[in-house]
């Protein structure tokens, strides 16, 4: 069994042309894997300059959706495939319309390291905001229903978003850290769902804890789950386990 710590309670030619996009359309598709029947469009919006491209996947049945941002790690977008395809199939079968924007695609970034994350995390939470405007102008979502979902540096990302954004309403995190510059806006923070391994080697645990204690002081609402002998990736039990904490998370606070 694992325990759980939970602070206060409170998304050439014409036919040519046709082919080659027809073609691009389906790989697209194919490489969504176990997501591809869920594979609705990718958009692009424009942010400092750059077009940033954006995967959108909405639930069957229509109408509006609460939404969920889902944020990569250092890898890129293509990392982490089967985390990424698991997640966006279990969050649309919760009704969630699902949205994954490449923020590397602000600064041609393909995988970072401690000094490009240095240098562009600013530049890459702007994105997200912007992908947040994006996203809340889409006539599928409800626009004061918007979560963020982060993997290791997404999570980076997405609580410091958090920080400078009402409209971001919660925020689960797996294997990420908060930031000590953003420590004087976490009273502005959104509810927070923390996921950890204890034996993570690249974000130490106690960078869990230490977001634990910034939401404590706070009294921001928040849910910590430590897990014994994993890593920066989950595996085994854990991963069953953090998706259903991840689902009924999302669901207290945006359904």
């Amino acid at each position: 069994m694992f325990r759980t710590e939970e602070g206060p309670v409170d998304h050439e030619g014409s036919v040519s042309m046709v082919l080659r996009a027809l073609v691009m359309a389906i790989l697209w598709c194919l490489s969504c894997g176990a997501t591809a029947g869920y594979c609705d469009s990718q958009v692009t919006f424009r942010c400092g300059g750059q077009a940033i491209h954006m995967d959108c996947f909405e639930p069957p049945g229509g109408g509006r959706h609460p939404a969920i941002i889902l944020l990569h790690g250092s890898g890129g977008h293509q990392a982490n495939p089967d985390w990424i395809q698991d997640r966006t199939r279990e969050l649309v079968d919760q009704g969630y319309a699902v949205f994954l924007p490449h923020y590397f695609n602000r600064t041609a970034t393909r995988t970072a390291n401690p000094l490009t994350i240095l240098k562009n995390l600013g530049v890459w939470k702007e994105t997200v905001r912007e992908a947040i405007s994006f996203v809340a102008k889409d006539p599928r979502v409800k626009p004061d229903r918007i979560g963020i979902l982060g993997l290791s540096l997404g999570g980076v990302v997405a609580l410091a978003a958090a920080t400078e954004d009402s409209r971001v309403k919660v925020v689960v995190e797996q294997s990420g850290r908060f930031l000590a510059p953003y420590d004087s806006r976490a009273s502005k923070m959104p509810p927070v769902l923390i996921l950890h391994g204890a034996e993570d080697n690249v974000v130490s645990v106690s960078q869990a804890y230490r977001l634990r204690d910034v939401l404590k002081r706070n009294g921001r609402p928040y849910e910590i789950q430590v897990y014994p002998g994993q890593g920066h990736g989950f595996h085994g039990d854990a991963v069953q386990d953090s998706s259903q904490r991840m689902v009924r998370f999302f669901g207290r606070y945006l359904k």
